[in-house]
């Protein structure tokens, strides 16, 4: 018997014997032996991370709660 060759989707991890949309998460599975990166792949990515980057808190108006707010009847 031949070897079998696997594939792996580069998005989920999961192992298929076949190239195509992965039927786990849909991406597309690639040959690894084929170069999907182009001649820019050794740029640096910045990623903002930190309390610094983190997202702005929205004062939220003070709702009012207790017996003094209940309505009267």
């Amino acid at each position: 018997m031949g070897e079998e060759n696997t594939f792996t989707c580069s998005i989920c991890g999961l192992s298929s014997n076949q190239m195509g949309p992965c039927p786990a998460c849909g991406s597309e599975i690639q040959n690894p032996n084929s170069n999907i990166m182009g001649a820019d792949s050794n740029q640096s990515i910045v990623l903002d991370y930190g309390i610094n980057f983190s997202p702005k808190v929205v004062r939220l108006e003070n709702i009012l709660y207790g017996l003094d707010y209940a309505p009267e009847n």
